[in-house]
């Protein structure tokens, strides 16, 4: 279109050559931004924003873990560092010691004195409710004495198990004879 609008009028002949090439530029800048415009260009900007999935350990950190072996505390740090340095380019590894409540950003000690993983799990689900959860793990040696047996979860994400700690049967108060 700027070509034939250039060509039609050959009358600017005594026009010198800078001006005319101003001029054919301009005409050609004008005429393709309204082309451009009459036919309503579609400009699409995608961006896409890729966040690893969070893989968040639940780890027992109560006193019953070491009860009967002082170096089970040692077997769940070793293990835990672990899978923190193997998965750390999969997912967002976040370890979460627990006992009656979770205690994020504090070290395993294995001096809490009650384990609710009821409570932990919903505190977990409470607290990362907009977050990608891959999956959680929880790391008990299984005596709960503080909470329900069951978990009510809202959390969409599967709970994988590992049970650390003495498998034998830990001795209890027993009633050895009743007097009346």
């Amino acid at each position: 279109m700027t070509g034939f609008f250039y060509f039609k009028d050959r009358k600017n002949s005594e026009t010198a050559s800078w001006i005319k090439l101003i001029l054919a530029s301009c005409r050609f800048f004008i005429v393709f931004i309204v082309v451009f415009l009459l036919f309503k260009p579609i400009i699409v900007t995608i961006k896409e924003n890729v966040k690893k999935p969070n893989l968040l350990v639940l780890i027992d950190n109560t006193a019953s873990i070491v009860l009967r072996d002082s170096t089970e505390g040692e077997k769940v740090r070793i293990a835990s560092d672990r899978l923190r340095t193997e998965l750390s380019e999969m997912c967002e590894v976040q370890l979460i010691p627990f006992g009656t409540g979770l205690f994020e950003g504090q070290g395993l000690d294995f001096k809490n004195e009650g384990t609710n993983v009821s409570r932990a799990i919903s505190l977990l689900s409470d607290e990362y409710v907009n977050e990608n959860i891959g999956s959680v793990i929880l790391i008990s040696d299984g005596v709960q004495n503080v909470g329900m047996a069951s978990i009510n979860s809202l959390l969409q994400s599967p709970i994988y198990t590992v049970g650390v700690g003495d498998t034998g049967a830990i001795v209890d108060a027993a009633v050895l004879g009743v007097y009346h």
